[in-house]
């Protein structure tokens, strides 16, 4: 059915199971977060009515229970997949994806999903790092879309549209620029985790080859250019993300680039209005920061760690060395 695209209240991450005494900022309201075995969250009230969830809800019926995989893609006017759930093996359950199905349900008989209306997140940090909330995808915008459904061989397609909240003032020009912006600061917090996940791939081979090294008697060069590697890795790694730091220490340990375009996010994404001329102007520095951090981080590779394994070959460094310890 027709859906209007209204903005979620202002929320923030609570655990994933137990009472909870706030349901969102000015909303005292108490409820029980339960999670179902498929992911799905679930708010059973105590002391308050239900209130809708926000997003797009999908119904199908199957007469029997599907024995494969069952997927529902949505895409935009255009054909273009904008995200995909699956039945099985879902992609990554998110407490902060707005309460949306984190798989597709498959059994008998009538089923329902809700998008969430959001594009893919960011991409996170595999390892080490304060990956932060505002990292979400971000709200499609309003328009056409499509929903396809996949059931064993069975392939069915379905329209549907994202309708303008009709309370708000903002020109489709103005949604359709805030969009585009949200957008690419999504996208430039993926190139900012895609680069710490290089770096620490670099780092953890690194530190196998020195320990392979270490036991076949390896000379002090092979420490050395090692250290230089990982010191070089380190200072670009402190400029991206604040390794350090949990979300509620922002003092003694200050945000990091990903951070700070994170928060841009939820910034620009506070109303449904065009940006502002200033998230352009912070967006362009924060933006300009990360490349030069990730060219560092190219400099490292074209040439300390090319002079590293060069001197790996040349010390003839086992690729296995059954007598290095753990």
């Amino acid at each position: 059915a027709p859906t209007y695209r209204i903005a979620p209240a202002m929320d923030w991450t609570r655990p994933s199971a137990g009472k909870v005494y706030a349901q969102s900022i000015g909303a005292p309201s108490i409820y029980l977060h339960e999670s179902k075995p498929n992911g799905e969250a679930v708010r059973t009230m105590l002391n308050a009515g239900e209130i809708p969830q926000a997003g797009v809800l999908i119904t199908y019926y199957s007469k029997d229970k599907p024995e494969g995989e069952v997927t529902l893609a949505i895409l935009d006017d255009e054909g273009t997949e904008i995200k995909i759930f699956r039945s099985k093996n879902p992609e990554d359950v998110e407490a902060a994806d707005s309460f949306s199905d984190a798989t597709v349900p498959a059994e008998a008989g009538m089923n329902r999903f809700l998008w969430n209306m959001r594009y893919p997140n960011a991409a996170k940090i595999p390892a080490g790092g304060f990956t932060p909330g505002g990292a979400l995808g971000p709200l499609a915008p309003v328009g056409s879309y499509q929903v396809r459904l996949s059931l064993e061989d069975q392939v069915q397609t379905q329209q549907f549209e994202l309708i303008k909240d009709p309370r708000i003032t903002a020109s489709q020009d103005d949604l359709d620029e805030q969009f585009g912006l949200l957008l690419r600061i999504r996208n430039k917090i993926t190139e900012t985790h895609d680069g710490m996940t290089r770096l620490q791939v670099i780092r953890r081979q690194v530190d196998e080859w020195m320990s392979r090294g270490v036991a076949k008697g390896a000379p002090e060069a092979l420490s050395d250019s090692a250290g230089s590697v990982k010191d070089k890795l380190a200072l670009v790694e402190g400029e991206l993300v604040q390794i350090k730091s949990t979300e509620y220490d922002r003092i003694s340990q200050p945000a990091r680039l990903n951070a700070k375009l994170a928060e841009l996010t939820s910034v620009v994404a506070s109303a449904d209005a065009a940006p502002t001329k200033q998230s352009y102007y912070v967006f362009d520095d924060l933006s300009a920061r990360v490349d030069v951090q990730l060219a560092a981080l190219q400099e490292v590779v074209d040439t300390d760690l090319a002079r590293f394994i060069d001197l790996v070959h040349e010390l003839e460094v086992p690729a296995i060395s059954p007598e290095a310890g753990p």
